[in-house]
């Protein structure tokens, strides 16, 4: 049986983390041969340690800074981008949609509704609990400002790989993403 590697002193700084000079990019790759048991993936380098990181990341740095010059939080922005492109869409499919939880979508449709981006409507269906998100004439007025910038951004994050890395990493997240719902 192999035995634990040691416990590190102290614990990893941002610093430490994986970058193309000292992590699994440049010479530490332990994905590539994988034990049966995975005891040579230390928790630092789990995909679903390093993915929340790289997705932290990115609405901090990149959607975060371009949702704020618009006067939006992420979610805001992230729910807003949904509504216009559906409406109108059914609460249930903006948490399905959304990957925000339940709580944090009614949060956030009340913060876009008292800014006058979106109502919310009863569901045709005549089921009073069932409503849907209506996006409004200023709610899309802010989308189609905002969504060219972000697909701007989109393309710069997207540019530091390769064509071949941008079609290898979207494959992987696909394949992820179906592994983790059909478990």
């Amino acid at each position: 049986m192999p035995r634990a590697k040691p416990m590190p002193s102290r614990a990893p700084s941002p610093s430490d983390a994986p970058t193309p000079s000292n992590g699994p990019v440049a010479t530490n790759r332990p994905w590539e041969t994988l034990s049966a048991d995975g005891a040579d993936i230390p928790i630092e380098q789990f995909v679903t340690t390093l993915v929340p990181q790289l997705a932290s990341l990115m609405r901090r740095n990149v959607t975060g800074v371009y949702a704020r010059q618009h006067g939006l939080t992420v979610p805001q922005w992230r729910l807003l981008a949904l509504i216009a492109r559906y409406s109108p869409l059914p609460f249930t499919d903006a948490v399905t949609l959304s990957g925000l939880d339940k709580g944090q979508i009614s949060r956030t449709l009340r913060e876009l509704q008292s800014s006058g981006l979106c109502t919310v409507e009863p569901d045709s269906s005549g089921n009073k609990k069932k409503v849907v998100c209506v996006i409004s004439k200023a709610g899309l007025d802010r989308y189609q400002a905002l969504v060219p910038v972000a697909q701007r951004k989109q393309v710069d994050l997207l540019a530091a790989l390769s064509q071949s890395e941008r079609r290898a990493l979207y494959t992987s997240l696909i394949k992820l993403m179906q592994r983790c719902e059909n478990p």
